[in-house]
């Protein structure tokens, strides 16, 4: 039934039950636009809704029958399987009736009493009088009461047709630009790159997407809040549309992460020309809420050209792998994608798989290098050195894994396996009567967390091996992160014993100040100065002051990187506590150490020949 009221365009009036009584129902059909279309196929295709109303059908006989007591009407329906009877008024004695059909599954039936005298005489002609009147009156009340229901309608249905209108395009708006800065969100950007990939082919133009991030905007939420980090997106978003041409898309994908769309003149002066441009324009000193002072931007961008065959995720995956290269490279740069880039990231993804699955699998080792005192040749200690031996690649060196392993987070459990690993040999080894120094180097990810005492205290309980000679290797870099975390956790370690050592001191950036807050015992001179302390006058006076400063604050030193005799020679004129490297071994596994032990009986300097005649398992 609803349908054949769609397609007809007109007001269909229709009984409805419910618990208690039953009411006359008035739907009326709503087409877009809010005008009834002339063919049923229109009708079909624009139909939205309905607009309705109820109706009290008694009600509306009671107030048509007023002043007429001598008669009554029963108002009835029966189609389409559903029936309806409403009556009103209280039909006399000997009264006679008319029905009368209204053609859409509705009757009415009145009764009245024929009266004697002139034209009454006639019983059929003064009921059908009666009956006229009585329906005439409920006829011109109901299209009264329906009529004026259906301009109500009609007129509700067009304020409420472009009343959505107005949301749709709202809605519309908002779900293809970012709220904050009114740009291109990711939806739009997609599709323009779209746009543009096409006109590009089409014409032959050049065309590119640039990825663009804020360096460190991380800072400004942080210590400023984020109204003022949102104050800062929007006077960015204003001047990176002002550095492009109006024909150009300029969006904001999140965060402070936005995409630049160029093409044709454009890229007349070049991709990274262009991008110079850009960071330019964002030099000046930004005033936003909450700052006392202006703050200063730069920001690191990706550039992606198309390739002939790009879509639209492609170039936006090539721009954004560009970025990470610009932002590895320093920050505050523009670099331009390369297929190379590519391959590097899919290495760093089956790194990423395969070092999940080493650890579960144990493909984990360690190797040792010893250390040396410089003034009595004695074999005083090692340092646990991290090693993969894979399945099929074979012994993989850490510097092709160790910045997978920091960048997935993995690196904390594997450094907790490499600090319990090397106190359980430590503590073998002074079973047996070798109580040396074992030393084992913990990241800046380790650092930053509380669990890293944990772990520390873990390794010492479950392996019974003295802290006394467990020494923890950080670089100057990781303790600059966090300065009182690190002092804090540091000093929470060192009370129970365990010694701390600066890792490849002088290459960071650490003060002498903040050196004294850190609760060290060693420092490690940085084989990149051992290597030139012969040759070079400058690495020579370096290290002098590096040792002259680690003397000053009673820091024992121990250089590393030995290579040659007159590197150690120079070392042990300096002073030099102790020292490691190839001169005296490579780093090597456990049984090899143990031979060493037994070689160092007999002989006070262990030589890089006795050594390396020890090493029996894994050569790195």
């Amino acid at each position: 039934m609803q349908f054949a009221v769609r397609d007809s365009g007109k007001s269909a009036y229709l009984p409805i039950k419910n618990k208690n009584s039953t009411l006359l129902s008035v739907i009326t059909p709503v087409y877009r636009g809010g005008v009834t279309p002339a063919t049923v196929a229109a009708r079909r295709n624009t139909f939205i809704g309905w607009i309705g109303m109820s109706l009290v059908p008694n009600v509306v006989l009671v107030r048509a029958l007023e002043g007429h007591s001598n008669i009554a009407v029963k108002f009835s329906y029966s189609a389409n399987g559903s029936h309806a009877v409403f009556t009103s008024g209280v039909a006399p004695r000997g009264a006679h009736s008319v029905m009368t059909s209204l053609h859409n599954g509705w009757t009415v039936e009145t009764y009245g009493a024929v009266a004697g005298g002139g034209i009454f005489e006639n019983g059929g002609a003064t009921l059908l009088l009666l009956g006229g009147i009585a329906l005439s009156l409920l006829m011109g009340l109901l299209i009264y009461v329906l009529g004026t229901g259906r301009a109500r309608a009609k007129q509700l249905v067009r304020e409420r047709t472009s009343e959505l209108e107005h949301q749709s395009a709202e809605l519309e708006y908002q779900a293809l630009h970012d709220s904050l800065t009114g740009l291109p969100n990711r939806a739009l950007i997609r599709d323009r790159i779209e746009q543009m990939l096409a006109r590009a082919r089409r014409d032959q133009l050049p065309c590119a997407a640039m990825f663009l991030d804020l360096d460190n905007f991380k800072d400004v939420n942080d210590t400023l809040g984020h109204k003022a980090g949102d104050d800062l997106l929007v006077a960015v978003s204003q001047r990176l549309k002002s550095a492009v041409r109006g024909v150009d898309s300029v969006g904001r994908l999140g965060g402070d992460e936005f995409v630049i769309l160029v093409e044709g003149a454009t890229l007349s002066e070049g991709t990274e020309a262009l991008g110079n441009r850009i960071l330019e324009a964002l030099l000046p000193p930004v005033e936003v809420a909450d700052s006392p002072v202006p703050l200063s931007i730069s920001a690191s961008i990706g550039i992606a050209t198309d390739s002939g065959s790009s879509t639209s995720d492609e170039l936006l995956r090539d721009a954004d792998i560009a970025l990470y290269r610009a932002k590895a490279a320093g920050k505050a740069c523009v670099t331009t994608f390369a297929p190379a880039m590519q391959d590097a990231v899919n290495e760093q993804r089956w790194l990423g798989v395969e070092l999940h699955r080493a650890f579960d699998e144990h493909q984990f080792f360690l190797l040792y290098q010893p250390v040396i005192n410089l003034a009595t040749n004695a074999f005083v200690g090692v340092e646990a050195l991290l090693r993969w031996q894979h399945p099929e690649r074979g012994v993989i060196q850490p510097d092709e894994f160790i910045p997978a392993l920091e960048a997935s987070g993995l690196i904390v459990s594997v450094g907790a396996w490499v600090l319990k690993e090397a106190c359980r040999q430590g503590a073998i080894w002074a079973g047996q009567g070798h109580a040396i120094s074992v030393s084992v180097n913990v990241s800046g990810k380790q650092l930053e967390r509380n669990r890293l005492v944990d772990d520390v205290h873990d390794a010492l309980d479950a392996t019974g091996f003295d802290p006394v000679l467990l020494i923890l290797e950080l670089t100057e870099t990781s303790m600059m992160e966090n300065v009182d975390a690190a002092v804090e956790r540091l000093t929470i370690l060192k009370s129970i014993g365990v010694r701390i050592a600066i890792d490849d001191f002088g290459t960071g950036y650490s003060s002498v100040v903040y050196l004294q807050q850190f609760p060290l015992d060693i420092l490690k001179i940085d084989r990149s100065f051992v290597s030139k302390i012969v040759d070079s006058k400058e690495s020579a006076a370096l290290v002098h002051t590096i040792i002259d400063l680690g003397k000053a604050l009673n820091f024992e030193t121990i250089a590393e990187g030995i290579e040659e005799e007159d590197q150690r020679l120079a070392l042990l004129d300096e002073h030099v506590d102790a020292g490691q490297g190839f001169l005296f071994s490579r780093p090597i596994d456990v049984s090899a150490i143990e031979h060493l032990f037994k070689e160092s009986v007999t002989s006070s300097h262990p030589s890089v020949e006795v050594t390396s005649a020890a090493v029996t398992q894994h050569q790195p």
